[in-house]
């Protein structure tokens, strides 16, 4: 079988960025998951109250442009 663009034979390799962006996002959830897994219940909610205060400055300064 021939390799065409829309089907390659071999897949593409990740780029450093994807890499890096991809290795931050599972070492943050396994870092969640630890303080899940030391401090219980206070290790799940206290991680993700925070990210709300973070997500609303976020959302404040997209709105501003």
């Amino acid at each position: 079988m021939t390799a065409t663009p829309d089907h390659p034979i071999h897949s593409q390799r990740w780029t450093g960025t994807e890499f890096v962006t991809l290795l931050v996002a599972v070492l943050a959830l396994a870092t969640w998951g630890g303080s899940i897994a030391l401090f219980g219940f206070a290790g799940l909610i206290v991680p993700a109250l925070t990210l709300v205060g973070v997500m609303a400055l976020v959302l404040v300064l997209i709105s501003r442009g």
